[in-house]
């Protein structure tokens, strides 16, 4: 199995225990509510604990054209980091990856700011994803540029 590896980060003018603090519990459906070419918003989540914080939670991602997966925290360490997986893929991601690796980074950039890195690290599936994955690699960053601004707006307004 192969394995692809994409970031986007972004600087902010809010300190890294802010940054972490908004971005922790951000609602994934306010996040990622624009779509980016063939990659759909998230239209909400299912399942999901009242507070978004602990290693070993799980919540059901669902997307605006009917796919969904589990994502499941596997590390949290305030204010730096969080890690978690998403598995149990159903839609149009199924046939091209079984497990992505997600990490949300904060580390400080500057007097009193921050920078974010989003990454994901996307397990392909075979044969599917050796033609597929190409293509939802090629517009992830610009989805996750979207995110990475719609965090900005709510960093200055909050």
């Amino acid at each position: 199995m192969s394995v692809t590896c994409l970031s986007e980060s972004r600087r902010y003018a809010v300190t890294p225990q802010r940054a972490f603090a908004v971005l922790m519990p951000f609602p994934l459906e306010q996040l990622f509510s624009r779509r980016h070419v063939l990659l759909p918003p998230v239209r909400g989540t299912r399942d999901a604990p009242a507070t978004w914080d602990a290693v070993g939670q799980t919540r059901t991602v669902v997307l605006a054209d009917g796919g969904r997966m589990t994502e499941t925290l596997t590390e949290v360490d305030p204010p730096r980091s969080f890690d978690y997986r998403l598995t149990g893929f159903r839609g149009p991601l199924a046939p091209l990856t079984s497990l992505v690796e997600g990490r949300w980074s904060v580390d400080p950039d500057g007097d009193g700011d921050c920078r974010i890195t989003w990454t994901w690290r996307i397990h392909r599936r075979m044969p599917l994803g050796l033609v597929g994955l190409p293509v939802l690699t090629r517009f992830w960053n610009g989805y996750a540029a979207k995110a990475l601004e719609e965090l900005d707006r709510h960093l200055r307004t909050d």
